[in-house]
């Protein structure tokens, strides 16, 4: 085949197969080669890898105690991949990178759907390689996949609605499935984000009716049956866990800092700018383009742009309104944030310039997609090597290499160090003095947590046990037991 070929063949590519490719080079070339990282990534993790050692897919087990702080669907999901490509990082990190591969290509077919059939490509590229939406497809969380599902719901929706509300009734259901899979993965946040965009836009254009005509006794069906079975499941089997739900999950995470997570809300805004980079030095002018100041007073504005208006500032004012903040609750909306930019690059219209102090023409465009995917994996490979408190995988290495295969236990004065769990398949028993380690007749490693890297371990342990490494804060000491059981 020569280069001519190769280009026509090429060219004749699906935009969509054209994402999905760019997507599975940007993501999983390093999507394991970093070990994971405390908190979340060693949270759950580890729940996915408690669900297949128990057997109980539901009731979810964190250090084999029940753990009810998400539902389970990201668990699950977790759990089959491990299943399928072993216990390692690539493939507990696999749904996340799939999840943002997948909101990729149905921001492309969202942005069809608005009438913006030139910029989708760009659409879906300024997603895949943008700050922020990489770093959380290179996380366990479970903010990537609820993503996806909010914009898969958000696209069902829409293109339902332009079909005529009386045609098409396929995408209606499919869209309730959706949002049914996204309140599984994370509650009622997940069918609220949606509602509001489209509030906002029927406030807008004073009519109900995409809201209305969807809330049909099948569509409530088809949701139902996905988003409520396991609650129900879960609350008759542990009495008592509805209140639990309802008021810490809930509540407390909306109106007060049980959780600890009491951010100040200037942390959207600086989220929003530095995680859209680098398309963001292209974001005011687009803004700018899209909602000019006479037709916002005027209300002229395009119904699209209405609805992606819609879709940024009302979760954006809701999120900055709840006491729980953190960056990755406000993922989705770099997903209209990509379609507004993608059509101030490449207009509609062919004769339309692009106006702002800085732009660029589609070769320009992929030009500097190109150097952020190089820039991305490069960043994913320096984080590999970047020392930092959150990588325990240094301790695990040198417990495996103290342990030579013997069976032993594993003990720490910390709670929430779940990646040691994980790559170490063991049930790390919290204390909070030495005696259970020091009388144990198991040969035994103890991680203790020191709050500080020069600190002198505690002279019990360094007399009756050998030290074995320190990695920042931690210190880890091994008894080699006494024989018999305890």
């Amino acid at each position: 085949m020569n280069l001519k070929t190769l280009k026509e063949k090429l060219g004749n590519t699906p935009d969509w197969l054209r994402i999905l490719i760019l997507g599975l080079v940007l993501m999983l070339p390093t999507l394991g080669i970093r070990p994971l990282w405390l908190p979340d990534e060693g949270r759950y993790a580890e729940v996915a890898r408690e669900m297949i050692v128990t057997g109980d897919w539901i009731t979810p087990h964190l250090n084999f105690s029940p753990h009810f702080t998400k539902p389970p669907l990201t668990y699950w999901l977790t759990a089959i991949s491990l299943m399928a490509f072993g216990k390692n990082a690539f493939a507990a990190r696999l749904i996340s990178a799939l999840s943002l591969i997948g909101t990729a290509i149905v921001t492309y077919l969202l942005a069809i759907e608005l009438g913006r059939k030139r910029s989708a490509l760009v659409a879906g590229i300024i997603l895949l390689t943008s700050l922020m939406p990489f770093f959380a497809g290179n996380l366990i969380t479970t903010d990537m996949l609820l993503t996806f599902w909010e914009t898969l719901g958000i696209y069902l929706m829409w293109r339902w609605y332009n079909q005529g509300v009386d045609a098409g009734k396929i995408y209606l259901y499919g869209s309730y499935a959706a949002l049914g899979l996204a309140f599984l993965t994370k509650g009622p946040v997940g069918v609220l984000v949606p509602l509001m965009a489209f509030a906002g836009y029927c406030i807008y254009v004073k009519d109900w009716s995409i809201l209305k005509r969807s809330l049909t006794r099948w569509s409530i069906l088809v949701f139902s049956l996905i988003a409520f079975p396991w609650f129900i499941a879960i609350v008759t089997i542990h009495k008592g866990l509805l209140g639990y739900l309802l008021g810490n999950e809930v509540v407390g995470r909306a109106f007060t800092n049980i959780h600890h997570r009491n951010n100040t809300f200037l942390i959207y805004p600086v989220v929003l700018t530095l995680g859209f980079l680098p398309w963001a030095v292209f974001l005011p002018s687009a803004l700018k383009r899209a909602f000019p100041l006479a037709r916002l007073k005027d209300r002229t504005i395009r119904p699209d742009n209405a609805f992606l208006m819609s879709w940024i500032l009302l979760p954006l004012v809701f999120f900055c309104i709840v006491k729980s903040r953190l960056a990755l609750y406000v993922l989705d909306l770099f997903v209209p944030m990509a379609i507004i930019t993608a059509g101030h690059l490449v207009p509609e219209d062919k004769s339309t310039p692009v106006s702002g102090k800085i732009s660029l023409k589609k070769p320009g465009i992929y030009r500097l997609a190109s150097l952020m995917v190089v820039a991305l994996l490069c960043l994913n490979v320096f984080a590999t090597h970047f020392p930092s408190s959150q990588n325990l995988y240094p301790v695990v290495r040198a417990i495996r290499s103290k342990a030579d295969g013997q069976d032993y236990r594993v003990y720490s004065n910390r709670r929430h160090i779940y990646t040691i769990d994980f790559y170490l398949d063991k049930k790390v028993n919290y204390v909070i003095d030495f005696t259970p380690f020091l009388k144990d007749k198991k040969p035994c490693f103890i991680v203790l947590n020191m709050h500080s890297r020069n600190a002198d371990p505690p002279r019990v342990i360094s007399e009756n046990s050998e030290f074995v490494t320190n990695y920042f804060e931690y210190w880890v000491f091994y008894r080699p037991g006494t024989g018999g059981t305890s």
